[in-house]
């Protein structure tokens, strides 16, 4: 999956823009040696709200059922989000690499790199990885893993690699994390709590 686009639409409030490469809802998805590779999110063109940006790779929101993620063996590399142009605030951007939403998933052998977040003030969470409640919690189990080279560009803000919002869980084991600008936000940085 590589090179392509999603191109949040043009408006006064311009659209958010999600899943570069994929958008999943409510289903099961196994992935096994995979390649999501330089694919990208861009929000609209808005004159009151510029466009968002979530899943430069992959996007993947659960509001219902009992479905799961499973990534094994994959490659989810130098994906990309920014956030529309005109005039106003961007509201969100997440996920360069991937944005999960209310799923668990298990993630092995897998490696992340280079994925990118624009150098903008509101677009600092998670290069490669960010995790939020939809209906459940997310629960990522990451394992035998490599998140690297993802490089902070942010101009006030601090851009970490995996990012989860508060009532979120990463259980990692035995991961390679290096080359990261600030590799996660257990420090509160970005901070995500109420939203």
């Amino acid at each position: 999956i590589q090179n392509n686009h999603a191109i949040g639409g043009n408006a006064q409030y311009a659209g958010m823009a999600v899943g570069g490469g994929f958008l999943w809802d409510r289903t099961t998805v196994i992935l096994d040696r995979v390649r999501v590779i330089g694919n990208t999110g861009k929000g609209g063109n808005g004159t009151t709200e510029r466009g968002s940006a979530v899943g430069g790779g992959i996007h993947a929101m659960r509001s219902s059922g009992s479905t799961t993620i499973s990534i094994l063996n994959s490659i989810i590399a130098d994906n990309s989000l920014e956030f529309g142009g005109g005039t106003g605030y961007a509201i969100f951007g997440a996920g360069a690499g991937i944005f999960i939403e209310g799923y668990p998933a298990d993630i092995v052998h897998t490696t992340f790199s280079g994925n990118q977040l624009s150098p903008e003030p509101e677009m600092y969470y998670g290069a490669a990885i960010t995790i939020k409640s939809m209906a459940t919690p997310s629960v990522v189990n990451l394992t035998h893993s490599i998140v690297a080279n993802h490089v902070d560009n942010n101009p006030t803000g601090v851009q970490s690699a995996l990012v989860a919002w508060s009532g979120n869980t990463f259980n990692m084991t035995r991961n390679l994390i290096a080359g990261n600008s600030h590799d996660t936000n257990i420090d509160n940085k970005p901070a995500v709590t109420g939203c």
